[in-house]
């Protein structure tokens, strides 16, 4: 990283804000970008109006949703990323977790959603694939693009190797803007059926997973540990 610029590819309710706290405890300055409703006067200005990664100090991340066609960091910053070597990092969560969860923070936001949870749970179809743009590469190849990809469900110990990769100490992880959610319940007809129809994003999930493992007996020595 030759200038120390890195930009993280935010895949909603993945714990977000919790990691974002952690780089500026590394030592990082943020940059958020919020993307607009699309197909507005708001978002072709935002499309024209990009960071200028050129101007910026180091330890910089530049951060936000950047999960739509046109905005995704390789097409946004494309040059610069060629230009000063810059990593993208992301972050992946259980995809049935991340889609419980974005369905209440819809409901507490006062957008439209189906009455029912599960009625809910049955009309995804592998978002977080979509939001990183994936194009039906191995899955390893395609997530091996990533400088590092942290797993929402072990945070602590992706902040922990992640701090290791880019030689900075690892601080302690504030779990912040968790959803509430009411009480629900999930029949197993359902649970099959969310499996069976994002096979894709589980597919990256696992594989994801699997990677941490590795680089946290390859960087800090020891097994993962278990979830807390």
């Amino acid at each position: 990283m030759s200038k120390k610029i890195v930009i993280y590819q935010h895949v909603p309710k993945c714990a977000g804000q919790s990691f974002r706290l952690a780089w500026r405890e590394m030592g990082f300055e943020l940059i958020l970008e919020k993307p607009p409703k699309k197909n507005t006067p708001e978002w072709d200005a935002f499309v024209a109006n990009k960071v200028d990664v050129d101007a910026l100090p180091g330890d910089t991340l530049i951060c936000g949703h950047l999960i739509h066609d046109g905005i995704r960091p390789r097409e946004r910053y494309g040059d610069a990323i060629a230009k000063w070597n810059i990593p993208i990092v992301t972050l992946l969560r259980d995809p049935m977790e991340r889609a419980i969860s974005a369905y209440f923070y819809r409901q507490r936001q006062g957008k439209e959603t189906l009455p029912n949870v599960e009625d809910q749970l049955r009309k995804f179809r592998n978002p977080m694939a979509h939001h990183l743009g994936y194009g039906g590469q191995p899955y390893r190849e395609f997530l091996e693009t990533f400088l590092f990809v942290s797993v929402a469900e072990y945070l602590q110990p992706s902040v922990n190797v992640l701090a290791k990769v880019i030689g900075r100490p690892a601080p302690n992880v504030a779990r912040v803007n968790a959803t509430p959610r009411k009480p629900y319940e999930i029949s197993e007809e359902t649970r099959k059926l969310f499996r069976e129809q994002n096979p894709v994003d589980y597919a990256l999930y696992d594989e994801a997973l699997k990677m941490l493992k590795e680089r946290h007996l390859e960087q800090l020595g020891t097994p993962l540990p278990e979830r807390s």
